[in-house]
């Protein structure tokens, strides 16, 4: 299996995980922001197809980070705490896990492409999986500490990463 088989794979895969969170979510704000990173592994996914045709592709930025703040802002506004059907940690670690995996993946094939315009795109889709397992820590947090998420200065600079 060559390495961009590998990468369509990882994408496949993550964008079939934040679609199956985001039919389980029982609040509109995690659902939205499920489907935004399910929306962009999928774009993560035809970039390499692309690349494997040789291809060129321009990937376009996410906003994941800035909507993100926004809606954890709406939930906490809301007092939307969360309830016994929503998602543990556990099933957070995992797409931790994965987005970090993939930001492995995608360095070591970076040092494997020769084409400049396919090393951009790569280098975005991995400042893209970072900016997702930014996103995942801070969902961590969210569900942890609800009430303490966004007053936190720490958590409270999600479109600035």
């Amino acid at each position: 299996m060559n390495i961009f088989e590998i990468a369509k794979q990882i994408e496949k895969s993550g964008e079939m995980f934040y679609r199956d969170l985001a039919i389980k979510a029982t609040y509109p704000g995690l659902k939205n922001i499920f489907i935004s990173l399910a929306d962009d592994e999928a774009k993560h996914y035809i970039a390499f197809v692309n690349m494997e045709q040789k291809k060129d592709f321009e990937l376009t930025d996410t906003n994941i980070l800035k909507d993100a703040k926004a809606i954890f802002q709406n939930m906490k506004e809301k007092a939307e705490l969360f309830s016994e059907e929503t998602p543990q940690e556990e099933v957070y670690l995992v797409a931790l896990e994965n987005e970090q995996k993939s930001i492995k993946t995608y360095s070591e094939l970076l040092e494997t492409i020769s084409m400049n315009n396919q090393k951009e795109v790569i280098k975005k889709i991995i400042e893209e999986e970072k900016k997702h397992a930014f996103l995942i820590e801070n969902i961590i947090e969210f569900i942890k500490k609800p009430m303490f998420w966004v007053e936190n200065a720490e958590f409270n600079h999600l479109d600035q990463y």
